[in-house]
């Protein structure tokens, strides 16, 4: 049966901190505590499995490319049978990536297994996830809603791979997995404590704008091109650092959470204020002072 829920009257003006709010928070929280777990692989790769660069490219290729296929899937689901469920579903799967690792001991089927069970986790529970948050927050604070959301997962960024390292250098990877397994099996507990929210009902021009239409095509192809940098960074830079003898990585992803967050946090209200378009595009005379740094930096 499909989720009938009765979209939001336009009289209604919730509180952003409702208590549904606030436990799908801390259901967030656990789904970004399990799965940031998964940053460091490629030091596990490299380190414990003696994979080279390219292989650990196809490796975290593997879940990348799980999650592409399967958004098309997720995103009918949850529109269709509610986001709550698939929550639920979605950190099970992430459960299940952490048991898959204890086993693995070499580059084979089953890491790529558990790789998939990541991918479709990771995109089962962040979309359900995401949508709820929009369904839950108010209209003229849903910015600030969606940078808490981000703010509750990528806060966890910082978190699980220092104790990750900490973990592995005391007791071996198996506890890293197996704090991994147990932080998704709670938040999927918490999430089934969470009731499916009613829907923002579309404005009338929304509901007949085409999915893969002009204006969205192009969010789409700068979504890909930031997005590709963006992993080509965060898999490759553990193996480059660990041949140029740095055994620590934890600093990296510390101090990549701390920005991310003040930009969660201090963004989403800029972009309630000034709008998307202008608080997504950086101004030239910032682009020209960041490249006279680079420039002067790489001189010899």
């Amino acid at each position: 049966m499909a989720a009938q829920s009765e979209p939001k009257t336009p009289t209604e003006n919730p509180q952003l901190l409702s208590r549904e709010f606030l436990l799908l928070l801390a259901a967030v929280s656990f789904f970004g505590f399990s799965w940031s777990f998964y940053l460091i692989l490629p030091k596990f790769f490299a380190t414990e499995l003696g994979m080279d660069a390219a292989s650990i490219g196809r490796a975290v290729a593997v879940q990348g490319l799980t999650a592409v296929a399967f958004t098309p899937l997720v995103g009918w689901l949850v529109d269709r049978y509610g986001r709550q469920p698939w929550l639920v579903f979605g950190n099970v799967m992430l459960a299940l990536t952490g048991v898959l690792y204890l086993f693995v001991d070499h580059d084979g089927p089953l890491l790529y297994l558990a790789q998939t069970c990541w991918g479709i986790g990771m995109v089962m529970g962040f979309n359900a996830a995401g949508t709820m948050t929009a369904d839950i927050a108010p209209s003229d604070r849903m910015a600030q809603a969606l940078g808490l959301f981000g703010a509750a997962n990528l806060g966890m960024n910082a978190v699980s791979p220092t104790l990750g390292e900490i973990l592995a250098d005391g007791t071996g990877w198996r506890s890293v997995f197996v704090a991994s397994a147990a932080a998704g099996l709670l938040a999927a507990l918490l999430s089934t404590r969470l009731r499916e929210p009613p829907r923002h009902p579309p404005q009338q021009h929304e509901a007949r704008r085409p999915l893969f239409g002009w204006p969205l095509s192009r969010v789409y192809a700068a979504t890909f091109v930031m997005t590709a940098s963006f992993t080509a960074l965060f898999t490759l830079h553990q193996p480059f650092a660990l041949e140029l003898g740095v055994t620590e990585l934890r600093s990296f992803f510390i101090g990549f959470a701390i920005v991310a967050l003040a930009v969660r946090l201090i963004g989403g209200g800029l972009i309630d204020r000034f709008g998307v378009l202008r608080s997504s595009m950086p101004c030239p005379r910032c682009l020209v002072f960041l490249d006279r740094i680079i420039c002067s930096r790489s001189a010899p």
